[in-house]
């Protein structure tokens, strides 16, 4: 299902959790097709997985409390209770 959204033709993708129950082999292929595709096409991913989605990101945001923020850091994570110290 991703990579007929990804091939397909359309302006903007919108991904929720792309990297979820992906083995580490694909991640990095998923990886490779968004970095490719956002070239010429707007993405906006929602994911727990920092690590993946920071490779392949331009910005980065937590919603927290009904505030967006910009996430620069796991500090910021942490800092917004969405990661443990």
């Amino acid at each position: 299902e991703l990579y007929l959204i990804l091939l397909s033709d359309a302006p903007f993708y919108i991904l929720d959790e792309p990297f979820s129950l992906i083995d580490p082999v694909n991640i990095e292929a998923v990886k490779g097709l968004i970095r490719e595709r956002s070239q010429d096409h707007g993405i906006i991913v929602t994911d727990h997985d920092f690590d993946s989605i920071s490779s392949v990101s331009d910005n980065l945001f937590v919603i927290s409390e009904g505030c967006t923020s910009p996430v620069r850091s796991r500090e910021d994570l942490i800092r917004h209770g969405y990661l443990k110290a």
